[in-house]
């Protein structure tokens, strides 16, 4: 089964190093990072603290 999530959801700052890595890898995707916020977000990226 190959999913495909509308959203993915991250919380804390735990993940942000490997965010940054696979938003900028996955621009079809929309990542929302609760808690934290990458230091170079791309398009497919909203935070909110």
């Amino acid at each position: 089964m190959k999913l495909a999530p509308d959203l993915i959801i991250s919380t804390g700052k735990d993940l942000v190093d490997a965010l940054a890595l696979v938003t900028a890898s996955h621009l079809d995707r929309q990542f929302l990072v609760l808690g934290a916020e990458l230091a170079e977000p791309t398009a497919n990226v909203t935070a909110a603290n």
